[in-house]
């Protein structure tokens, strides 16, 4: 969830932090290659809410001045049926052929960056820094399986406006896009909406988007790892703030 505006001058000498848990009902929608079986991925909003099987997610922030430190971390155990997409090597698996797929996914994101006042009471976030995603997936099918780690990490550019629409009402969309690292392309998009419930709490929903098209290895052959696709979902939760003077 979006951090909440300072309900002081982000000029005077106050720290302000903030912790945000939220709900992410995300699933996978793309291409995973593991030890040289390609398996597809496509999950409806039905599929979401009874293959996840467990998660545990949150965020938080720092604030001195114009200074913002931000933290996100995101754990999920997703199980889900995949297509067998591909195969570049002598198996018992045959192409076409459905099977249990069991994802772990793991999000890490920190960034350093300054606040701004723009124009009117908007506010704007931009910051640099990395974001760590680990993949842990296994393929099952009568009794055989492949299973495959990878560890992608990357700089990434975060801006992040925020727009009183209200006294209760805030839009703060959040966007990133990788600069450099492990994925050839990378870029996550969050639109929230935020009710403010109290000074010091809001309630807000949005839907997440996390995009990675990263490869490694020689293609065609079983060295050859590759993710292309989607980690998207719906996101509720809440924002709390302390040490605002």
């Amino acid at each position: 969830m979006a951090v909440l505006p300072p309900s002081v001058s982000a000029d005077n000498g106050s720290v302000q932090v903030e912790l945000a848990p939220y709900i992410w009902l995300a699933g996978i929608d793309g291409d995973v290659t593991v030890d040289g079986r390609s398996a597809s991925f496509d999950q409806s909003f039905s599929d979401l809410v009874h293959k996840l099987d467990a998660g545990a997610m949150g965020l938080g922030s720092i604030r001195y001045k114009r200074l913002v430190v931000f933290g996100q971390f995101d754990y999920i155990e997703l199980s889900s049926d995949a297509d067998l997409t591909a195969d570049i090597r002598p198996d018992p698996l045959p192409i076409g052929i459905e099977m249990d797929g069991e994802v772990d996914t793991t999000i890490a994101t920190v960034g350093l960056g300054w606040h701004f006042d723009i124009f009117e009471k908007h506010e704007l976030d931009l910051l640099l820094g990395a974001r760590r995603l680990g993949l842990d997936v296994k393929l099952k099918h009568q009794g055989d399986s492949v299973s495959e780690t990878q560890n992608i990490t990357d700089a990434i550019v975060i801006l992040s406006p925020t727009f009183h629409l209200s006294d209760k009402w805030l839009f703060k969309p959040i966007l990133s896009y990788g600069i450099g690292g492990d994925s050839d392309t990378t870029y996550e998009l969050q639109p929230q909406m935020h009710y403010r419930l109290s000074p010091s709490l809001t309630l807000g929903v949005a839907y997440r988007r996390l995009h990675y098209e990263t490869s490694s290895g020689q293609k065609n052959t079983v060295s050859y790892k590759e993710f292309d696709g989607d980690i998207s979902g719906m996101l509720i939760g809440v924002a709390w703030r302390f040490g605002a003077g």
